[in-house]
């Protein structure tokens, strides 16, 4: 049966109600999503709307599945919740997937300060519903980088395929902090089997930024699709990638196609710091590789245009 769509219930906290009902339990137990101090469930009448946090906390521990996922989510919206992440946490053992769910959803909310947790949250990846799973990941994510970097091997080798993009984003939030987990993305950049894991490897890449330099300028010397994806990168860092500069001609020169069409865009990304290197490279281009001269010509004219 459908569960009807409370007159009340705003959009976003419907989305975060079907999720919760479908980490097990009727959807009909959660129809009503209390305004301001977060979720209630239809078994908590409207009194309670309003309540302190240590009444909250208490009803953490009391009633059905329903409620007591419903009090973690009010908890973690209330100032203060981050000096009780220890009791919230141990929602995480819970038989119901439910509270499994609105426990790692409260941590999540509460972020950095329930970081202590994050041993507990990293062992719910193994958790036999696949909705808590993700609610892992994204609660990884969230407690910052000594919960979200042990979540590199699982973007190589994920439990299962609706974790991918997870971890893609929980290490996206991390930026320059995920640099420890480079030798791992490196190795997925040059995947040549799963471009999809290349493609994301490369995103976390940009994300950290300088630090990805050496790495990326080592896979331009790669041979298949890495190249590609790692110039390409470049590009996206735009002038930061300016040191990769003599690599980025050498690809150009060196190779066609794909390859060479990415460095000549990521060469145009850096901007007029590649200007001195590009003539120098239209100057000594063969006078029997028209395709290269033309490139050239062309890069020249968005590098200094008259």
């Amino acid at each position: 049966m459908r569960a009807r769509r409370h007159p009340r219930l705003p959009p976003l906290r419907w989305t975060a109600l079907l999720v919760l009902a479908g980490c097990g339990g009727e959807p009909s137990d959660l129809t009503f999503l209390a305004e301001g101090t977060g979720h209630t469930s239809a078994q908590l009448p409207d009194l309670y709307e309003g309540l302190p946090l240590d009444r909250w906390l208490a009803r953490t521990d009391e009633g059905p599945p329903s409620d007591r996922a419903a009090a973690l989510l009010a908890v973690a919206e209330l100032p203060g919740a981050g000096a009780h992440a220890p009791r919230i946490a141990k929602g995480l053992a819970d038989a119901s997937p439910r509270v499994r769910w609105a426990t790692l959803e409260a941590l999540g909310r509460i972020g950095g300060a329930a970081g202590a947790q994050a041993e507990a949250v990293l062992g719910l990846l193994r958790d036999p519903v696949p909705g808590v799973r993700r609610a892992a990941v994204l609660c990884a994510g969230r407690l910052g980088a000594d919960a979200a970097l042990p979540l590199a091997g699982r973007l190589v080798a994920p439990l299962d395929e609706d974790l991918r993009d997870g971890v893609k984003a929980a290490l996206l939030a991390l930026g320059p902090d995920a640099e420890p987990a480079l030798p791992l993305l490196s190795t997925a950049a040059a995947d040549e089997h799963d471009l999809v894991l290349a493609e994301h490897a490369t995103d976390v890449m940009v994300s950290i930024g300088e630090a990805s330099l050496p790495v990326l300028v080592q896979l331009l010397s790669r041979t298949g699709l890495a190249p590609v994806t790692a110039a390409a990168a470049l590009g996206r860092l735009g002038p930061t990638a300016a040191p990769a500069i003599p690599d980025l001609i050498r690809l150009a020169v060196g190779r066609k196609g794909d390859s060479r069409r990415a460095a000549l865009d990521a060469l145009g990304a850096v901007g007029p710091a590649a200007l001195e290197a590009v003539r120098a490279a239209r100057a000594a281009a063969p006078a029997e590789d028209e395709d290269l001269r033309a490139d050239l010509d062309d890069l020249l004219k968005r590098l200094a245009p008259r």
